[in-house]
């Protein structure tokens, strides 16, 4: 950054970065609101992404350093995960917030957490979906999106789809082939029977049979697939087979 601003100062901006205190969100809250506005012009869906990206990093004192899986490289390895939301709309992406993503044996290490500097009120563990729902709260009233994207990390989190169903968006989310599914309405029910500890019934149950993902993409048959271009790549477009079923989950 030093280097490509003109007139600026090592010291001062590695100061400024590292070490003095300032408002992080409401930068966050300009570039986001910034970037919404130029993407809505364009009248096209704009689509609200959410995913994690690991890096690897030495040593054990930098913050949320642990080993973990690091999706950059693809393995387990000592180093930081992020969690970031992005603006999208066709090949144009800009990231619009972050959080970092504090492993356990961090937040049960109070020590640790204020020796690295750690606010009292992020020292709190919070799995990937639920900073993922903080990222979105926080959009409401600042940034205008479609749809909400994210893979099975977040797909296979019913608190956040639920959160995305209240807030009225469409939502495409990856569910692992384990996932159980209805293809009909399931009509859960509480039955009649003894109470379990605590003396309340809250156990559902159903009387259709579900089916595992994985095992459902067996049985489909191949008129069912669809071929779409979703978007155009260095040696042309990049094509995927679709198959659009309704289910329950």
């Amino acid at each position: 950054m030093d280097e490509r601003t003109e007139g600026s100062d090592y010291q001062r901006l590695h100061h400024f970065i590292s070490d003095s205190p300032w408002p992080y969100k409401p930068v966050l809250e300009a570039v986001g609101r910034d970037m919404s506005e130029l993407l809505r012009q364009r009248g096209e869906p704009v689509g609200l992404i959410i995913d994690e990206s690991g890096h690897r990093k030495s040593g054990d004192k930098s913050v949320g350093v642990s080993r973990q899986y690091l999706g950059s490289i693809g393995k387990t390895d000592n180093g930081q995960v992020g969690v970031f939301a992005a603006l999208s709309q066709g090949d144009d992406v800009a990231m619009v917030n972050t959080r970092l993503y504090l492993p356990k044996e961090w937040t049960e290490d109070k020590k640790r957490c204020d020796k690295a500097g750690i606010p009292l009120q992020d020292q709190e563990f919070k799995t990937k979906p639920k900073l993922a729902l903080e990222m979105l709260k926080e959009a409401q009233g600042v940034i205008e999106y479609d749809w909400v994207g994210g893979d099975a990390v977040y797909g296979e989190s019913t608190e956040l789809r639920l959160v995305i169903g209240a807030l009225g968006r469409t939502f495409v989310l990856d569910i692992r082939g384990n996932q159980a599914v209805y293809l009909k309405h399931p009509k859960p029910y509480i039955p009649d029977g003894p109470a379990g500890r605590g003396g309340i019934k809250n156990t559902y149950k159903s009387d259709e049979q579900d089916i595992k993902v994985g095992d459902l993409l067996k049985i489909l048959s191949d008129s069912q697939w669809k071929t779409y271009t979703h978007r155009q790549g260095t040696k042309g477009g990049k094509t995927r087979q679709v198959v659009c079923l309704d289910v329950f989950i």
